[in-house]
């Protein structure tokens, strides 16, 4: 009994050790008082010899031999379900990490393409000759959208390099 309880106490999970070790304990309490009752602990009638090594000791040792199974099946069952449910967890943050990446990816592209557009076509304009009212609201729409791209850079770049280090 100690021979098969001895794998489970050490590899068997917080609260199932518990329960070996109680059982195992319980086994070997039997085992002494019965041995010393001389084996006589629950009946006075000896087995017979024949009897018992034809269907008692085979008996025993099938059960003894698939409640491990069964135990060992246990096991192996609640490891598959911990480890897919860890696997799942692992792909959806992959997932989560490659919807994020794509989707700086598009503003990246999305928002400093157009602000671009308008810093050039502000020069333009300025290079054109504008009349003296237009020339203020140019040097303002030039200088804003300088300053826009400049904090949009600023952000994505952040935002980029904290996905790199710290992938959150």
């Amino acid at each position: 009994m100690y021979a098969i309880g001895l794998p489970f106490i050490l590899f068997s999970f917080k609260d199932e050790k518990y329960s070996v070790v109680v059982f195992s304990c319980l086994a070997g309490f039997l085992w002494i008082l019965t041995s010393a009752t001389d084996f006589k602990l629950f009946t006075d009638n000896h087995l017979d010899q024949a009897f018992a090594l034809k269907y008692v000791y085979p008996i025993s040792l099938l059960s003894g031999a698939t409640m491990v199974i069964i135990q060992l099946f246990s096991f192996s069952n609640l490891n598959l379900s911990y480890y897919s449910g860890i696997y799942s967890k692992r792909q959806e943050a992959i997932d989560a990490s490659e919807a994020k990446s794509k989707f700086l990816s598009t503003m990246n592209h999305e928002i400093r393409t157009p602000l671009n557009a308008i810093i050039g076509l502000s020069y333009i304009l300025k290079d054109n000759e504008p009349r003296k009212d237009q020339v203020d609201n140019i040097e303002a729409l030039n200088y804003s959208g300088k300053i826009l791209l400049n904090l949009l850079n600023n952000v994505l770049d952040f935002r980029i390099i904290s996905l790199c280090f710290y992938g959150s």
